[in-house]
């Protein structure tokens, strides 16, 4: 793949999630049990980053402010995402800590997160290259010793990585990922990998977990 097609992919994406931003909001009403888990990765009085925050979903799960499940602690909570209605869905809900922005460019200064958030993010990405970059600007927001807390779709595809899965009558791009692919890439990006697993759903495999730390 050529970085000219790997832009016409994140262009195609974008356009889906504004066109079906409605649509996927109702989806995301229900929490599922592997999202609930990553609670306990966020701490009290963190500066929070939610990359593709969608319509705020993970903020009423991490944020006591959020107010809608037991467990949330006090942050400074900072969500973004590519989609203009996506946001607009988010800001109406929750008020303005949501913003439109650019995974690969990040709006935000050196070392001001404690943590970043990627859930069902990285693989949306198209091209090696581009998920490298989108990493680079997330260690440099991360402080020292802050870290990636990343999800990835765990997707049964026995010959081909790039794919495209509907929604809605719509098509979204998926890479398939490998636990050793995720491994390999967040090294390669400056990471000390923490923590690399599958999480379950009645005990069932339905994403990969994988958190680093900016050393």
């Amino acid at each position: 793949m050529n970085l000219r097609k790997a832009y016409k992919i994140l262009a195609e994406n974008k356009n889906t999630y504004n066109e079906v931003a409605e649509e996927f909001h109702q989806t995301r009403k229900k929490y599922n049990p592997e999202t609930e888990e990553l609670k306990s990765y966020v701490k009290e009085k963190e500066k929070v980053l939610d990359l593709g925050c969608g319509t705020g979903r993970l903020y009423e799960i991490l944020s006591a402010q959020g107010g809608f499940v037991q467990g949330g602690k006090n942050i400074n909570y900072t969500g973004i995402d590519f989609s203009e209605n996506l946001i607009r869905i988010a800001k109406g809900k929750y008020g303005d800590r949501f913003i439109v922005g650019d995974i690969l460019s990040l709006p935000f200064s050196d070392n001001y997160f404690d943590s970043v958030w990627a859930i069902a993010v990285l693989h949306h990405i198209p091209m090696k290259k581009l998920r490298k970059r989108a990493l680079s600007e997330i260690k440099r927001v991360l402080r020292p010793g802050g870290r990636i807390i990343a999800t990835c779709w765990k997707i049964k595809s026995f010959f081909r990585r790039d794919v495209f899965i509907p929604f809605h009558g719509k098509k979204r791009y998926y890479h398939v990922f490998k636990k050793r692919e995720l491994k390999k890439l967040f090294e390669e990006s400056g990471f000390k990998l923490e923590e690399l697993r599958d999480l379950k759903r009645d005990n069932k495999k339905t994403n990969i977990l994988v958190i680093g730390k900016k050393i």
